[in-house]
């Protein structure tokens, strides 16, 4: 076999394998009615152990691929509308959170 064919015979191989294993994704419309603090969503992240963080008009949500974990501050002196500004997770999967000042 020359080097062209071996070549061919390779690539080939290889598309059948990628070709093969497609990756099919499936979405989820996430509501107030699913336990969402607000339909209004400002920003959306997914954390290393594949949580779903959704900033809201109303606070922070945890989605689990189940249920729906409202974040409340109460306790904080805040923007009471919107207290949180933004958010984001770091290479150590910490979440940070940028608060508005009152």
């Amino acid at each position: 076999m020359n080097l062209k064919s071996v070549f061919l015979v390779l690539f080939i191989f290889f598309f059948h394998i990628t070709k093969s294993q497609e990756l099919y994704y499936s979405f989820e419309h996430v509501t107030i009615d699913d336990g969402l603090s607000s339909n209004s969503i400002n920003e959306i992240l997914q954390d290393k152990k594949g949580f779903i963080w959704f900033l809201t008009s109303k606070g922070l949500n945890r989605y689990d691929g189940s249920s729906v974990k409202i974040y409340k501050f109460d306790n904080l002196k805040v923007n009471k509308n919107n207290p949180i500004q933004s958010f984001c997770v770091d290479n150590k999967d910490c979440l940070w959170i940028l608060f508005s000042k009152s």
